[in-house]
């Protein structure tokens, strides 16, 4: 945005345009969305030429050297220039309050997803295992049966997977046992 910033606000304030540099910064601020808490332009000897926002103008925050994650305000500086003149400066206030609570959104939404997807997993792996495992109990009471002398017992498992055939196996050994 510098580049832009700097063609809209340094003709305005070369020309002494007041009204121009003041429109610039309520659009600015507009636009924002209160993320830019604050705009001032200084000319070229630091007096306060046009601003926006809530700042005092008479005692303008420190430039913050760089963005920090605790802070919730970075306050910032660009120079306007005219070709390679300096016309004057932009000091500026970007709040960060928007970015932190979309980011605790983001995490909450994010804990959301992993947690429904965990309860998901669990239900599908749940009734995948039950699937895979439902007739093995009518073959485990059958063998219990036969186990203890009744090998009249059969094992009504109604599949063609390996279990089916293990139970059809298991109820030709039951009646082999029981016809000698």
């Amino acid at each position: 945005l510098a580049p832009m910033l700097n063609v809209a606000l340094a003709p305005a304030l070369f020309r002494r345009d007041y009204a121009g540099a003041q429109s610039i910064i309520d659009d600015l601020l507009r636009d924002a969305q209160g993320s830019l808490v604050y705009v001032v332009i200084l000319d070229e000897r630091g007096r306060v030429f046009s601003k926006g926002g809530g700042v005092d103008a008479d005692s303008l925050p420190r430039i913050s050297a760089q963005p920090n994650a605790s802070e919730v305000l970075f306050n910032g500086a660009l120079p306007l220039h005219i070709a390679a003149q300096q016309v004057g400066e932009l000091r500026y206030g970007l709040s960060f309050e928007a970015l932190f609570d979309a980011r605790a959104e983001l995490l909450r939404q994010g804990l959301l997803i992993a947690l429904l997807g965990l309860v998901l997993t669990i239900l599908g792996l749940s009734a995948a295992g039950y699937w895979l495992t439902r007739h093995m109990n009518k073959l485990m009471q059958a063998s219990q049966a036969i186990a203890a002398g009744h090998y009249d017992v059969k094992a009504d498992v109604g599949s063609i997977d390996e279990i089916g055939r293990l139970a059809r196996y298991f109820n030709e050994m039951g009646t082999a046992i029981s016809s000698h």
